[in-house]
């Protein structure tokens, strides 16, 4: 979610974009829009900071994270020594410390379930608990 709960974001992986979602008063998701195709790399999971900037674990090739503008411009990469980042989360006290997992899948790697911590100037949205009802429960 966006730092104000109104735009959602979803990885696409099949289609390598990344898409939003308006988010109405009562929670329903308007529209899908695309909000960044992916160039170099497969999107995969993704974290929102403070500032309204989407930080996306590329794998697939992608050898890191994009960090994209709230209006799907590219800000920053963040370069690691793996080809396939599966998943960022930010953590620590201060919510400052970028988390970046990998893969190995298919990437004759042996270095795949690795953990990166990067230091960042912004902080990360904190966590909140989802309340999902399924349909018949």
């Amino acid at each position: 979610f966006s730092p104000d709960g109104k735009t959602l974001y979803h990885s696409d992986s099949q289609r390598n974009t990344v898409f939003c979602y308006q988010v109405d008063y009562d929670g329903s998701l308007g529209a899908k829009q695309p909000f960044v195709k992916i160039e170099k790399g497969i999107p995969d999971g993704l974290v929102v900071s403070e500032d309204g900037r989407v930080w996306v674990a590329l794998a697939d090739g992608g050898h890191g994270v994009g960090v994209y503008n709230a209006d799907g411009s590219e800000s920053d990469f963040i370069e690691i020594p793996q080809e396939m980042c599966t998943s960022v989360c930010f953590g620590g006290a201060d919510l400052k410390s970028l988390y970046i997992v990998t893969g190995s899948e298919g990437t004759g790697s042996d270095r795949g379930g690795a953990v990166y911590r990067i230091a960042t100037s912004v902080a990360g949205l904190p966590v909140a608990p989802a309340r999902v009802k399924l349909s018949g429960s």
